[in-house]
């Protein structure tokens, strides 16, 4: 009896380290990767152990968003992108890009996944050489923030 309460309990506890373990899909439409003080500020406050990126067809899609797309069109890709999400089984959707596509993700996605967003600092430098001022901005992440 105790064998059985002993591999139980080792069990719960197994089940319960599994349930912590978060995942988090990346659904941006620009080409940079996570930074290093994203994934580490994911992994410290929200948990993430996996990020999971859409497939090559939908990241060539989102990345390539023109002004002549259809809005329906753009509804189809935010289906995709939470499609892809949902059938990954993650429990965070960073969304950042075109606001069209982040407005019919969230209105899709209706808290399902939670949708979070990297809220940055910028500083802005700026050089002058020859009579030409050239601008700068530099973001640096601050923290997760949930989008509603």
């Amino acid at each position: 009896c105790r064998a059985i309460a002993s591999k139980r309990k080792h069990f719960i506890n197994h089940l319960n380290f599994l349930l912590m373990l978060k995942k988090m899909f990346v659904a941006m439409n620009v080409s940079h990767k996570l930074t290093e003080a994203q994934i580490e500020d994911a992994k410290s406050s929200l948990g993430v152990v996996d990020f999971v990126f859409p497939s090559k067809e939908v990241h060539e899609k989102i990345s390539n968003i023109s002004p002549e797309m259809e809005s329906r069109e753009i509804r189809q890709l935010a289906l995709d992108l939470f499609s892809e999400a949902w059938e990954e089984g993650c429990d965070y959707v960073f969304i950042a890009g075109q606001p069209e596509l982040v407005y019919y993700f969230l209105t899709k996605n209706k808290g399902s996944i939670t949708a979070v967003n990297s809220v940055t600092s910028r500083v802005s430098v700026e050089v002058e050489k020859d009579g030409v001022v050239t601008k700068t901005n530099q973001f640096q992440h601050v923290l997760w923030r949930e989008l509603l």
